[in-house]
């Protein structure tokens, strides 16, 4: 069976410094390839994917680390120290708005030190979409302490209180301008 065509969806945004680069296939399925982002001049893997939670029917999205700009969030694979917090996200996904009832997300940046720098909780709460139900829980984590450095954002799915799914980004937090 032949995937069809490849497509490359491109966007560039100059002013800003980064560009986006998505490689689609064509054919039945439409799946993403991959996914690079390209930020002071060098481009970098992004990886995005889907996380199937155990003992439950929820399913979620790989935890994004980014800025509030504007009232909005803005995914970034860096950030200045000067930023104050970062912004944690996690979408998940289930059988009906009711599946988000006692779901939690902690959130949590981890130093390449071993020390937790920030840990907070978020409910996950229901978004109002059309076919797959959704559920969005964000947090913000304080850099406080966080020097410049590599980090990891961690996003633990909790059902009940108990552990039901894990995942994580690496960030690199650059020294305040």
């Amino acid at each position: 069976m032949s995937r069809g065509p490849t497509f490359i969806l491109a966007l560039s945004l100059g002013a800003l410094g980064w560009a986006l680069l998505v490689w689609l296939t064509g054919g039945i399925d439409g799946r993403i390839l991959g996914v690079a982002v390209r930020a002071r001049g060098a481009w970098r893997p992004l990886t995005l994917g889907l996380h199937q939670a155990s003992a439950s029917d929820l399913q979620f999205s790989d935890v994004l680390a980014g800025v509030a700009f504007g009232g909005h969030f803005k995914p970034r694979i860096s950030v200045d120290a000067s930023a104050g917090q970062i912004i944690a996200l996690l979408e998940v996904y289930g059988a009906s708005r009711g599946a988000f009832d006692n779901v939690a997300i902690e959130f949590a940046l981890h130093g390449e030190d071993d020390v937790n720098y920030a840990v907070t909780r978020a409910r996950v709460q229901a978004a109002a979409t059309s076919g797959v139900p959704k559920g969005i829980a964000q947090g913000a984590l304080q850099l406080g302490h966080a020097g410049p450095g590599r980090y990891t954002v961690t996003a633990a799915l909790l059902v009940n209180g108990k552990p039901a799914g894990f995942t994580k980004r690496d960030l690199v937090v650059r020294p305040a301008r």
